[in-house]
C-alpha cells in the first residue's frame, strides 16, 4: 500500500532507548483524557455541595497505528513494532522502561511520558508466516520525570524522616530519645512540632512529633 511521503509523519522517540521512528500511517484519531479528582467535603451541610481538590492526575492518550508492508514484503514486526515494544521493556541500566515522546507536526503539543499498554493485532502474513500488516493500539501516560522502585523508595525514606513520629508515654518513646535517634535534639523537635512547652518526657500518648522540617 503506497504511503504519501508529503504528509507530516507522527514520530515516536526515546533518547533513553535510542528509538526514533516515524509511524507508517498517521493515526486516524487521538484521544487525550485528563482527570481532575474532586471529593465531596465531609462537613458539607445543606443542599449545596462543597468540593475539595485531592491530587492532580496525568493526562492519558490513546491511539491506533497501522503498519502495512504487504507490497514490498516488509516484516512489520522487525521494521516497526519491535521498536515500539522496546519502549515497554525494563531497561537494565535504568531499572524501568524509558521516557518517550510522541510528536506530530507543530500544532499539537509534544506528549511526553510512558507507554502504559500496547496491544498488537497481526492481520496479514506471507506464506512463510512473516507478518506484513498489523494494527497497534497504544495507551500513553504523561510524565515529567520517572523513577525506578529503588529511587522511589529512597525518596520516600527521605520524606518520612521529616514527618511526624507517633509517640507514646513509655520511656523508650520519650521525645528526647526519639529526637536523638533522628539526629536532632528534643528542643528542636518540639519547636518543629509546635510543642515548645513540653518537657523531654512529657509527651501525651499519640502525640505526633516532627523530627525535622520537610
Amino acid at each position: 500500500m503506497p504511503v504519501d511521503d508529503n504528509l507530516t509523519k507522527a514520530n515516536i522517540s526515546s533518547s533513553e532507548a535510542g528509538v526514533d521512528m516515524d509511524v507508517y500511517f498517521n493515526p486516524k484519531e487521538l484521544q487525550v483524557d485528563k482527570t481532575v479528582p474532586w471529593n465531596e467535603h465531609k462537613n458539607t451541610e445543606g443542599n449545596d455541595s462543597t468540593l475539595e481538590f485531592t491530587q492532580s492526575k496525568p493526562k492519558e492518550m490513546n491511539m491506533e497505528l497501522m503498519f502495512d508492508g504487504f507490497e514490498d514484503e516488509t516484516d512489520v514486526y522487525d521494521e516497526y513494532i519491535s521498536q515500539i515494544e522496546t519502549l515497554t521493556m525494563v531497561d537494565d541500566t535504568l531499572k524501568r522502561p524509558p521516557m518517550c515522546l510522541f510528536t506530530w507536526g507543530s500544532a499539537l503539543p509534544t506528549f511526553q511520558g510512558v507507554i502504559e499498554s500496547m496491544s498488537v493485532k497481526y492481520t496479514l502474513f506471507l506464506p512463510d508466516g512473516t507478518p506484513v500488516r498489523a494494527t497497534v493500539t497504544l495507551k500513553w501516560k504523561q510524565a515529567d520525570q520517572l523513577k525506578n522502585a529503588a529511587e522511589a523508595k529512597a525518596d520516600a525514606s527521605k520524606s518520612g524522616a521529616s514527618k511526624g513520629v507517633q509517640t507514646n508515654a513509655s520511656n523508650s518513646d520519650r521525645h528526647d530519645l526519639t529526637a536523638a535517634q533522628n539526629g536532632t535534639d528534643h528542643r528542636t523537635m518540639a519547636a518543629n512540632s509546635g510543642q515548645d512547652n513540653l518537657a523531654p518526657g512529657g509527651v501525651p500518648p499519640g502525640t505526633t512529633m516532627t523530627t525535622g522540617k520537610g
